[in-house]
């Protein structure tokens, strides 16, 4: 799956879709919408932050887009330490939890060794994503039929 199709109704549009109708067309099932609002626009940086094709959205030493993934690791490592309500600690699964935490330290961890071992200026995210490895194991499987093996 397409990381940045998947997150398209985390965009920026559907966060100032619903500040227009709150504020302009005062839709009151919409009025105490700011903190989903605010949810919806971090999770479209963060998308954007792991997901960098260019130069300008990439993963430079102490970055804007590094700030925008190491922000989520802080708050994970707060929400923890917290009592667990009913048994649960979050409204999404503890298998999401931990493919969560590991994308965002990855991506970290392995742009902060490129850009201080391997001599890299900034590291494009999109590159380290699911889909290009998807693509990797696809061609491996795909030529492995076209090749004959001995």
């Amino acid at each position: 799956m397409n990381f940045a199709m998947a997150y398209q109704f985390f965009g920026n549009s559907t966060a100032k879709g619903m500040q227009w109708y709150r504020e302009q067309k005062h839709v009151s099932q919409l009025q105490d919408s700011k903190p989903t609002q605010d949810f919806i626009e971090k999770i479209d940086r963060l998308a954007h932050a792991i997901n960098s094709g260019g130069p300008k959205g990439a993963l430079w030493s102490n970055s804007e887009e590094e700030k925008v993934i190491t922000d989520p690791i802080k708050y994970h490592r707060e929400c923890i330490a917290l009592p667990e309500p009913n048994g649960r600690r979050w409204f999404y699964s503890d298998l999401t939890d931990v493919g969560l935490h590991v994308t965002l330290n990855s991506t970290l961890e392995i742009s902060k060794y490129l850009r201080d071992k391997v001599g890299f200026t900034y590291v494009m995210t999109k590159r380290l994503n699911q889909d290009c490895l998807e693509v990797i194991l696809y061609m491996k499987y795909y030529f492995s039929f076209l090749v004959p093996q001995n």
